[in-house]
């Protein structure tokens, strides 16, 4: 394809084009700055040097017609500069090339010509275009344009030598030309008045403003010249902060006087700090009425200056109401936090007062269930057990719902093996969907063989309240627990839980419901099934703490599915995860010598009893001193001892204790349940703790822990 080239005349209309762009005004008449003024100034010149060089041209004034040329030419070349942003070299030559030329053409036409006239309106034309608030610039300005004058009419003969003329021409050229600059200083005034006028109403606007916001504002302002140290304006919120008829009142007196600190020792530190010009301060002051009347203030000082001189603005907030709230809630939060102290030291001793009851209700019933008893009395034992049990299940609950609530429950981290783990909460189960002829399923995930750190007590309360729901409200089809990894990496294991069950299911509308404190997801389910709702909201806690978040899929009729997955380091010792240990039906404890001391009845019989039919030998103390007092006289494997007893508590008797025998085992046999129960009794010298009421298995494994003859199996 052949390349045609463009016709001439569309190359000569673009420069045009261009050419007129370039010296248009239009684009630079808002423009309100030093630049854009040069700009239109340049162009404005140009204009005038070419009309006037081609007027010198028709009229054969040819010394005239090149220095106008010239003129126009140099114009071009400042024009030149500005677009290449070099403002300053531009305004000096624009400056030198009017001057000069007029000092030029003073001397070539002489004075009777009148050309000397032109000077006014280019003096009067570089003030408009002058950036004042440059002191050179300004100094500049008027020596060249005062000094070419000077020069002009020194040097410039009264008529021309180089172009004669006639007195009729020298006549026209002198009206034309005083007419001309009179006209150009006319529109050049004019246009400086109004540029000055459009300033004016520029500032007068912006102080308006500033004004608006000064006086807006719902703080107090006050301006202090740091000359004297005295007030040198108010914003109109002063008056009715400080109850004063008018801000004038508190013009020119100090501002110290607004604060009461100010009568105070200690006042010159604050002072000095407030006045430090590289400092804001801030605080809280006693501010001062009119009246006398005083009122906290929150006080902010910043520095700043103005045509050379150093102000302070102090802005005052009266924060007597913010305060109030302040002093309001913070009674409202001891209120609560004694409330809350309060009801944990009820629920604290409730559970004392109801554990120990139990322990002998529970303790006694087991021990009538191992006895030779009537096969018809073996439903009525084992009603009492399950009903005493779910008593202090639901005890167990409110307890830890309280403390879930107060933030007061702590995770342990122990090494857990989990297949295991997860086998023995399953066998635990196993009868219970048996008895009900429900399918039981256990899945775990065949990677999740390293063991890691959680807690395994926590961890199977989840898991139980949840499989208790699960055998709960199942009547057909079948359960299944399921462990799985998600991910697993060399420090850390993501793993998820979950039961799944073909039960009543939960309709969508409802299951927002079910995590909420004492609520199930229909009251029917409440009266057909009991329950407090406390399990679900205890398990979302506690999946919480560690790491995770319960979640649920269910539909009405068809089943549910709890889930959560966590995040668990990966074990990194040595030692094996013991989580199951030998049965204690293989430990035999006879000939095992324990300390009792225990300042309940019933306890110490239910106690005496299962000890009895392990074969343990023991002696039994009513309170600590007795402890005491027996362990000095006999030889022990290990001590069970209350914490709660008179004359001497269980902390006191194993202090004592201490003191002469660091060794021996000791087991807190206690119903308190408090904070970090573990960590806290470990601190006080205890080896472990056994909870009343009390599992005869569990005691019996507490104490085969401490027994010589126990072995521990994988």
């Amino acid at each position: 394809m052949q390349y045609k080239q463009p016709p001439a005349y569309l190359g000569l209309k673009k420069i045009i084009t261009e050419l007129f762009d370039w010296f248009s005004p239009k684009k630079y008449l808002n423009e309100d700055t030093f630049t854009g003024r040069l700009r239109s100034y340049q162009i404005t010149a140009f204009v005038v040097f070419f009309i006037w060089s081609f007027l010198n041209f028709i009229s054969y004034l040819n010394y005239s017609y090149i220095i106008t040329s010239l003129s126009c030419f140099l114009l071009v070349f400042v024009r030149n500069l500005i677009e290449r942003n070099k403002i300053w070299t531009a305004y000096v030559l624009l400056l030198l090339c009017f001057n000069i030329s007029l000092i030029l053409l003073s001397y070539v036409e002489g004075l009777r010509s009148g050309v000397y006239l032109f000077f006014f309106p280019c003096i009067i034309g570089f003030a408009f275009v002058a950036d004042f608030t440059d002191k050179r610039n300004m100094q500049l300005t008027y020596a060249i344009c005062v000094g070419s004058f000077m020069i002009a009419i020194l040097i410039a003969p009264d008529y021309s030598l180089l172009q004669p003329m006639s007195v009729k021409t020298y006549n026209h050229s002198f009206t034309i030309n005083i007419t001309l600059s009179f006209l150009l200083v006319g529109w050049l005034s004019f246009a400086l008045a109004r540029e000055n006028h459009s300033k004016q109403t520029i500032l007068k606007s912006k102080e308006v403003f500033r004004n608006m916001i000064f006086n807006s504002s719902q703080d107090g302002l006050v301006i202090v010249d740091m000359e004297y140290g005295l007030i040198s304006e108010c914003n109109l919120r002063v008056g009715p902060l400080f109850r004063i008829d008018s801000n004038d009142s508190l013009v020119g007196t100090s501002a110290s006087k607004l604060f009461y600190e100010s009568t105070q020792e200690g006042w010159d530190d604050i002072y000095k700090q407030m006045c430090d010009p590289l400092v804001n301060w801030e605080g809280e002051l006693t501010c001062v009425r009119k009246d006398g009347s005083e009122f906290r203030g929150n006080v902010r000082v910043s520095s700043f200056e103005y045509r050379g001189k150093r102000f302070k603005k102090i802005s005052i907030a009266d924060t007597s109401e913010k305060n109030n709230i302040l002093n309001e809630l913070k009674a409202a939060k001891n209120k609560a936090e004694e409330s809350a102290f309060a009801k944990a030291q009820f629920l604290s001793n409730m559970s004392h007062e109801l554990r120990t009851p139990l322990n002998g209700i529970i303790g006694a019933t087991n021990l009538l269930l191992q006895d030779q008893h009537l096969s018809g009395q073996s439903e009525n034992l084992n009603i009492l057990k399950f009903s005493s049990e779910h008593i202090l299940s639901l005890i167990n609950d409110i307890l830890d719902l309280s403390k879930l609530d107060a933030n007061k429950v702590n995770l342990e981290r122990i090494p857990v093996d989990i297949p295991k783990f997860i086998n023995t909460i399953g066998s635990t189960f196993a009868q219970q969907f048996k008895n009900k002829d429900l399918p039981f399923e256990v899945i775990v995930g065949d990677n999740l063989t390293r063991s890691v750190i959680t807690d395994p007590t926590r961890l199977n309360q989840v898991l139980t309240n949840l499989l208790s729901n699960a055998l709960k409200f199942t009547s057909s089809g079948g359960v299944k627990l399921e462990v799985k990894a998600i991910s697993i990496k060399s420090e850390s294991s993501h793993i998820e839980f979950s039961v799944t069950d073909s039960g009543i299911g939960i309709g969508e509308e409802k299951l927002k419901k079910i995590f909420d404190q004492f609520t199930q997801a229909d009251e029917k389910t409440t009266r057909k099934y009991g329950g407090t709702g406390l399990g679900l909201t205890i398990s979302q806690k506690l999946v919480a703490l560690m790491g995770g978040e319960l979640r649920v899929e269910s539909k009405h009729n068809k089943g549910s599915k709890f889930y959560f997955d966590i995040v668990v380091p990966v074990y990194m010792g040595k030692e094996k995860a013991y989580i199951n240990e030998t049965p204690v039906d293989y430990i035999k404890l006879s000939g095992m010598r324990v300390l009792i001391a225990e300042d309940n009845t019933i306890n110490m019989m239910i106690a005496s009893r299962f000890l009895d039919k392990w074969g343990i030998i023991y002696s039994k103390a009513k309170n600590g001193l007795e402890a005491v007092s027996l362990f000095g006289k006999h030889d022990f494997d290990v001590i069970l001892m209350d914490l709660e007893m008179p004359e001497m508590d269980g902390y006191g008797a194993l202090s004592e204790i201490r003191k002469t025998n660091t060794d021996i085992p000791a087991i807190a046999f206690t119903a308190s349940v408090f904070e970090n129960m573990r960590e806290k009794l470990a601190d006080c010298g205890f080896n472990d703790y056994v909870r009343k009421p009390f599992k005869p298995e569990d005691l019996h494994f507490k104490l085969a822990k401490f027994f010589s003859g126990h072995t521990k199996t994988a």
